[in-house]
């Protein structure tokens, strides 16, 4: 359970190997409730090394609470060509009034 006021946001962020296929997504049950947006971490690389091509990413999702209330907010990790192969996380986010 994440609880936050009206104007306040939390992030989210999970390891991502885009690269077979296996996204992160975010839905909300009241899409009015919250500003979302999503971006990506670089990579830690150290001096003089290169990206590792085809590796993990980490990606972030921030969201702002606009309203309040008690919500769902379901995070997704799936391939969006295969509907049998999905895990889901599930917050509860309560919103109180600033």
């Amino acid at each position: 359970v994440v609880s936050i006021e009206v104007g306040e946001g939390f992030s989210a962020s999970f390891n991502e190997l885009s690269s077979a296929g296996y996204l992160w997504s975010v839905s909300v049950e009241d899409e009015a409730a919250f500003e979302v947006s999503e971006n990506y971490l670089p990579q830690d690389i150290k001096e003089g090394e290169e990206p590792q091509i085809g590796g993990a990413t980490t990606k972030v999702f921030n969201l702002k609470a606009l309203k309040e209330g008690s919500f769902e907010v379901t995070f997704t990790n799936a391939r969006p060509f295969d509907e049998t192969d999905k895990q889901a996380l599930v917050f509860k986010v309560d919103v109180k009034p600033n």
